[in-house]
């Protein structure tokens, strides 16, 4: 089995973490419950089965590769969670809420 490189983690929890932070303004622009549902639904399936390292779900599949094989550590689980935390927060943070934010500073967001 190939190991996932640091520099792969890292990009993959971006990723994660922008599609998260998408969700949430996604969900704030869908008026029924239904298609909340179905919004969560679809980024919910693509963090757990896509190529994404979110920290929680990661860290769950590292935690079980621990228990059930010996070829996975507590060395890697701490190595993933601390790539995907710093992932998830560039991705969540700088890439989403800091393009929107100078969206509505600049005056893109205005609805006058």
């Amino acid at each position: 089995m190939a190991r996932k490189t640091a520099p792969a983690t890292l990009a993959r929890a971006v990723l994660a973490g922008a599609l998260l932070t998408l969700l949430s303004y996604m969900l704030h622009a869908v008026d029924s419950v239904r298609g909340r549902i179905s919004v969560s639904f679809m980024a919910g399936f693509l963090v757990a089965v896509g190529p994404f390292d979110h920290v929680v779900v990661s860290g769950l599949h590292v935690l079980f590769g621990i228990w059930l094989s010996g070829a996975v550590t507590y060395g890697d689980l701490a190595e993933n969670v601390a790539l995907s935390v710093t992932g998830n927060l560039a991705g969540g943070l700088l890439l989403m809420t800091l393009t929107h934010t100078a969206q509505v500073k600049g005056g893109h967001g205005r609805t006058s």
